[in-house]
């Protein structure tokens, strides 16, 4: 941008001088409008003026920066009508009209089924694992007592994963967002047998083609996976998923194994998934893999930049 400057001195400056110039110029930086740069000028361009032997061009630089980004408000009370993802023994529980409800942390405690039938939480899982924003997005791992008992020695490996948040409205007609992972459950394998894993990756959506790329990582004891549309997040038209009119997602990725012991048979995938909030602020996804009789499942939630 370039903007018109004022000289308000009423000696030695510019006052009275018409031949006087004033400018500032500036831009943001790439990547956003944290930070701004700025060009200042004075020039007086006939080398007959001189104020009491000062130059005729005066000059400089400033550095601007944008205060810390507001901390996110969690999810607390009762959510209606909600899309709901629930992940158990490899199996995608999917509500899209769900009363999903958080407790004053931002955890989600329970959820309905589109008939309206309860699920709580019988024993959550690690505080870490659980996360909120309001309006936008939510996701949990709960310890598996469906399928355990509450004294079983391996129930703190197993997991009920849940991510969740009301269905996006007024998404862009044009431009690809490149979403964050702001959160994530740790893999669990659905016997119970192997330490809780890692999850990280990467999501981008092209709001014109309406498609969604992801480049996912994914580890558990001594296995690991990479899954991907075929273009990943770098190029979500290529063999990207289809946004339905409802605003969710599903496919198969591809699959390779990242370790020796991976994929030594046959490997198989399944995400499935949602955008949320006003203008697509988060996309949820959960995820699971088949690798010989191994099954392995999680959810990752993601927010705009």
């Amino acid at each position: 941008f370039n903007v018109p400057a004022t000289d308000n001195a009423t000696t030695n400056g510019c006052a009275g001088s018409s031949s006087c110039v004033l400018t500032v110029n500036g831009a943001f930086a790439a990547g956003g409008t944290n930070t701004l740069g700025i060009t200042y000028q004075a020039v007086r361009p006939h080398p007959s003026q001189f104020v009491s032997g000062a130059p005729t061009f005066i000059g400089g630089a400033a550095i601007f920066g944008a205060g810390p980004a507001p901390t996110p408000q969690i999810a607390t009370g009762t959510y209606n009508d909600d899309y709901l993802l629930h992940l158990t023994y490899a199996t995608f529980d999917t509500q899209y009209h769900s009363n999903v409800t958080y407790d004053s942390t931002g955890t989600i405690t329970s959820w309905t089924r589109d008939n309206g039938s309860l699920n709580t939480v019988g024993q959550p899982g690690p505080a870490a694992e659980s996360g909120s924003v309001a309006d936008g997005i939510g996701w949990s791992r709960w310890l598996d007592t469906n399928n355990f008992a509450s004294n079983a020695p391996n129930l703190a490996k197993t997991g009920r994963h849940l991510v969740s948040g009301p269905l996006a409205t007024n998404l862009p007609a044009s431009g690809t967002v490149n979403y964050e992972l702001i959160g994530q459950t740790k893999p669990t394998d659905r016997a119970g047998n192997l330490d809780p894993g890692t999850f990280s990756g990467s999501l981008a959506v092209d709001f014109a083609s309406r498609k969604v790329g992801f480049d996912f990582a994914v580890a558990i004891g001594d296995r690991g996976w990479a899954m991907k549309t075929t273009g990943g997040s770098a190029n979500p038209n290529s063999g990207g998923y289809n946004i339905t009119a409802s605003n969710g997602f599903a496919g198969n990725p591809v699959v390779t194994g990242t370790t020796a012991a991976s994929c030594t048979t046959s490997c198989f995938g399944n995400v499935q998934g949602a955008l949320f909030g006003n203008g697509a602020s988060h996309v949820g996804a959960g995820f699971t893999i088949s690798d010989g009789t191994l099954i392995v499942s999680g959810v990752g939630a993601f927010g705009k930049p």
